[in-house]
């Protein structure tokens, strides 16, 4: 699997498209991070106003019922933020794999070959 018999697809290799992908996963990471610190702050913000004495019957009512559904939605939100660092994560190393069998020798063994589509499952 040395470059010369990577798939092309599009005039780019498969080698490329992985570079691509793993450069959107990065992206998409990136902003659900700053995603989900926006509704920790928002969650944190809601909290202190309903443990605030000088705040209304009403209001704290309204919290008690909003504060749980915003809790479960990042909860939520983290598991999927945790999934996309996960996949980024195995591309990462199957780019890792394929350019360390590259510098020493440029073919993939049957084994690693395994691990690699292992990783990209």
């Amino acid at each position: 699997m040395n470059n010369t018999a990577l798939r092309i697809e599009n005039g780019m290799s498969s080698f490329e498209l992985l570079q691509a992908k793993v450069s959107s996963l990065e992206a998409t990471e990136k902003r659900m991070s700053i995603e989900e610190d926006r509704r920790m702050a928002a969650i944190d913000a809601m909290d202190r106003t309903y443990n605030n004495p000088s705040t209304p019957r009403r209001t704290r009512f309204e919290l008690s019922i909003e504060l749980p559904i915003q809790r479960e939605a990042l909860k939520n939100y983290h598991n999927e933020r945790s999934r996309v660092s996960a996949e980024l994560r195995g591309l990462r190393t199957a780019i890792d794999l394929i350019l360390t069998v590259s510098n020493y020798g440029g073919e993939v063994t049957p084994n690693n070959r395994r691990m690699i589509e292992g990783i990209l499952a």
